[in-house]
C-alpha cells in the first residue's frame, strides 16, 4: 500500500497547478470546486517518533502497540518496527512491524502578514483540500478527492480568531491565527484509514481564487497487536525504528514504558452530610475508568436502624484526567515563572478532536529544592484545568482534568510560539488517560443518627473491586479517605482535579 500511495501522491502532484490571490475582504461560503493551488509533492523522507504506547486490549486477547509519528510528508515514514524486552533482565520478548499509517492529520500554514490578509471573528473562510484517499479496506480510493470546508471564525480567549469546520467528503478543519500572524489549519478526515496523504490545501476568496497553504508536519498513527504475554513482564524496554521508502533508518528511539491497563476502580473519599431537611446524605468520590457502580449504607450505631441504603450506577459529575510526564525545555534557562500560551484539543478514542479548541495561559512553577511545587490554570470557564508540577528532582509534568467529557481518549496540548521563556523540546504533547474521578451523592429519607456506621461497596460488572465497611463517625465530615497521592507530584496533581467535581 505504501508504494501505491507514493505513486498516487506523485501523480496527483504532477497534475496540480499554482493558484492566485486572496484579498483581505470578508470571505463567504462558496459552492463550486476551484482548481487547487500549489501541490506539496516534495518527498524529504524526514520523520520522527512522537510517542509509543502499549495497552491491554479492551476486547479480545493480547496487547496493542500504538506509535505516533511525525514528518514533513505522508510518505516520509514508510515502515516502523518495534522490539520488546524486559527492562530488568533484558530478556527479548518479541519484534514486529507496526503496519501502515492510519488516522493522519496535517498541519498547514498561511502567512497572513506577508499576504496582507486580515481575518477577524465573524468571517467565514473557505479552505479547499485535494488528496488521494485510502478506503476503509486499505485499498486506494478515488484518484482525486476535492473538498471545500467552510469555517466560521470566532474570537478566541486571547482575541485572535479561531474556528472549526466540516466540509464535503468527510473532511474537517480546525483553524486558528497564531501570535506570529499565521493562519494555522489542522486538516483531518473522518475515514479512520486515511494515511495523511494531502496534496494541496488552499484558502479561497469570494472570486474562487486559491492561495496555497504550506503543508507542514504530518502526524500519523500506527497500530499493531501482539499475543505476546506482557501481563507479568513488568516495565518494558522498547526499541522503535523508522524507515523511509528505501529502507534507510530515519529515526530510532529507546525507552522504558509500562503496559497501560484499565485503571482499577477504588474509593477515594467518603463524606457524611445532611440535606437541608436534616436527612442523611453521603458524598463519595471514586476513581477508575468510569464503569463502576456504588452501593452505600448508613446505619444507626446504637439501634441498628438503616437510614440510607441505595445502589447507584450514575455519578452526579465526572472528571477525566490525562498526564504527560517528563516535560523538557531547551537548556540554558529555567522556565520557572514564565507564562506559556497553550492550545488544548480534546481527542476521542479514535484520535479525532472533539468540541472546541481552548486557549489557556500556563505559568511554570519554580523548582523547590527537596520538595515539590505546582501551578493550576483553568480553561473553558472552569470546565477544565491544567496542573503543572515540578518534583524534587526538577522534572516537570502536565496533568489536565476535564469535567463531564467521559468519552475522551486523550488531550493534546500545543505550546504556542513565540515563547516568553525557553522553548519546550516538544511543542505539541499528547496527554494519556490516567483515570476518571466520579462524584456520587446519595440521600436517605431519615435523620442522620448521632452515632453511625458507613459502608460503601464499589463494583464493576457485578464484581467487587473495593470498599469500606463499618466506618464509624459522629456528626458530619469525612469518614474515609484514601491516602494515595500524598507523596508523588503526579498524584498530587490528580488530587487537584477534585475541585472540578
Amino acid at each position: 500500500m505504501i508504494a501505491s500511495s507514493l505513486f498516487k501522491h506523485l501523480a496527483l502532484a504532477a497534475a496540480l497547478s499554482v493558484g492566485g490571490y486572496v484579498g483581505s475582504e470578508a470571505l463567504a461560503p462558496v459552492t463550486g470546486v476551484s482548481l487547487v493551488g500549489q501541490a506539496q509533492a516534495q518527498v524529504k523522507f524526514k520523520g520522527k517518533i512522537k510517542r509509543i504506547l502499549i495497552k491491554k486490549r479492551r476486547t479480545g486477547s493480547g496487547f496493542k502497540v500504538v506509535a505516533r509519528t511525525g514528518g514533513d510528508d505522508p510518505n516520509a515514514v514508510a515502515s516502523a518496527t518495534v522490539s520488546l524486552s524486559a527492562a530488568g533482565s533484558g530478556e527479548p520478548l518479541g519484534s514486529f512491524d507496526l503496519g501502515d499509517a492510519k488516522r493522519g492529520r496535517v498541519e498547514s500554514t498561511l502567512d497572513l502578514t506577508a499576504e496582507d490578509l486580515t481575518l477577524t471573528a465573524g468571517q467565514i473562510i473557505n479552505l479547499e483540500v485535494v488528496a488521494g484517499l485510502i478506503n476503509e479496506d486499505g485499498q486506494p480510493g478515488d484518484d482525486v478527492v476535492a473538498s471545500i470546508i467552510p469555517v466560521e471564525l470566532v474570537e478566541g480567549t486571547t482575541g485572535r480568531p479561531r474556528g472549526d469546520g466540516v466540509g464535503e467528503n468527510g473532511w474537517k478543519a480546525r483553524v486558528r491565527v497564531n501570535r506570529a500572524g499565521q493562519l494555522v489549519a489542522v486538516l483531518m478526515h473522518e475515514n479512520k484509514a486515511w494515511d495523511g496523504a494531502l496534496d494541496a490545501a488552499s484558502l479561497i476568496d469570494e472570486g474562487g481564487e486559491p492561495r496555497a497553504l504550506a503543508i507542514g508536519e504530518v502526524r500519523q498513527r500506527r497500530v499493531a497487536t501482539t499475543q505476546i504475554d506482557l501481563e507479568d513482564a513488568g516495565p518494558l524496554a522498547i526499541a522503535t525504528t523508522l524507515f523511509d521508502a528505501e529502507g534507510t533508518v530515519i529515526d530510532t528511539r529507546n525507552e522504558i514504558v509500562s503496559v497501560s491497563e484499565d485503571v482499577a476502580a477504588e474509593l477515594s473519599k467518603v463524606t457524611v452530610r445532611q440535606t437541608n431537611s436534616g436527612d442523611a446524605k453521603l458524598v463519595t468520590i471514586t476513581s477508575g475508568n468510569g464503569d463502576a457502580s456504588l452501593a452505600v449504607s448508613i446505619t444507626d450505631a446504637e439501634t441498628g436502624e438503616v437510614v440510607l441504603d441505595t445502589v447507584d450506577a450514575s455519578p452526579v459529575s465526572s472528571v477525566r484526567t490525562f498526564l504527560y510526564q517528563d516535560l523538557e525545555f531547551q537548556p540554558g534557562e529555567s522556565p520557572a515563572g514564565y507564562i506559556y500560551l497553550c492550545l488544548i484539543d480534546q481527542v476521542d478514542t479514535d484520535g479525532h478532536p472533539v468540541g472546541e479548541q481552548y486557549e489557556v495561559e500556563v505559568v511554570m512553577p519554580a523548582y523547590v529544592e527537596g520538595g515539590e511545587n505546582m501551578t493550576v490554570s483553568q480553561f473553558n470557564n472552569g470546565e477544565g484545568q491544567v496542573v503543572v508540577t515540578v518534583d524534587a528532582e526538577g522534572f516537570y509534568s502536565l496533568s489536565t482534568g476535564v469535567r463531564g467529557q467521559t468519552e475522551l481518549g486523550s488531550v493534546n496540548l500545543i505550546f504556542e510560539e513565540p515563547f516568553e521563556g525557553p522553548a519546550p523540546v516538544e511543542t505539541e504533547v499528547d496527554q494519556v488517560f490516567t483515570g476518571q474521578f466520579d462524584k456520587w451523592i446519595q440521600k436517605g429519607d431519615a435523620a442522620l443518627p448521632a452515632n453511625y456506621a458507613v459502608s460503601a461497596t464499589l463494583t464493576e460488572g457485578g464484581v467487587f473491586v473495593g470498599g469500606v465497611d463499618g466506618a464509624g463517625g459522629e456528626g458530619t465530615g469525612t469518614v474515609y479517605k484514601n491516602g494515595k497521592g500524598t507523596k508523588k507530584a503526579s498524584n498530587q496533581a490528580e488530587q487537584q482535579h477534585f475541585a472540578l467535581l
